[in-house]
């Protein structure tokens, strides 16, 4: 299993970290658990994603969050090499936001 890391005192999981956890639980060495896991996960992610980019939903995880598509306008930037101006498109970027509760819960176990 690959190490979790912590950034100011808070664990931050990769995807493969979750794949790890869960594969382990459900351990099953005749399916292969492990890529099963991945295969779920990404799977699951794809069509987040897609709900919440293409189609314009919101995707809820009761009690844990929200998937929503947020939209940063065009703006001008600067090439840090050269400091020519350049337009920055217009992009939509995937957003999750933690409920309150749950926030609360993960923050007490930090404590």
């Amino acid at each position: 299993m690959s190490e979790i890391t912590t950034k100011n005192d808070v664990e931050v999981m990769t995807k493969s970290d979750i794949v790890d956890k869960v594969s382990h639980r459900i351990y099953d060495r005749h399916r292969g658990s492990k890529v099963i896991c991945e295969s779920v996960i990404d799977k699951m992610l794809e069509q987040i994603k897609a709900s919440v980019m293409n189609e314009g939903q919101t995707v809820v995880f009761s009690g844990i969050g929200v998937f929503s598509c947020n939209t940063k306008g065009e703006r001008v930037g600067r090439n840090p090499k050269t400091g020519v101006p350049s337009n920055i498109p217009a992009r939509q970027k995937l957003r999750f936001s933690v409920t309150p509760p749950f926030r609360k819960r993960i923050i007490n176990q930090i404590k």
